[in-house]
């Protein structure tokens, strides 16, 4: 079987609806901030919905924060 060459992966964002995504590596130093800003208050929200729902779930994570 022939040997593949590393998978590549382009990442593309969309900064304001009415405009096409724009290729992540393109981003100000700025625009990626925002971006990571608003993704980490995404995660943060839908982990605390999801968490909120299941809080079996939430006791299952306690005790394995030594092996994250």
């Amino acid at each position: 079987m022939a040997k593949r060459g590393p998978l590549t992966v382009r990442m593309f964002v969309i900064l304001d609806r009415d405009k096409d995504p724009v290729p992540f590596e393109d981003l100000t130093p700025e625009q990626v901030e925002y971006c990571r800003d608003k993704w980490c208050e995404n995660l943060s929200r839908r982990m605390s919905d999801y968490y909120s729902a299941h809080p079996e779930q939430f006791e299952a994570l306690k005790g394995r924060e030594e092996s994250i």
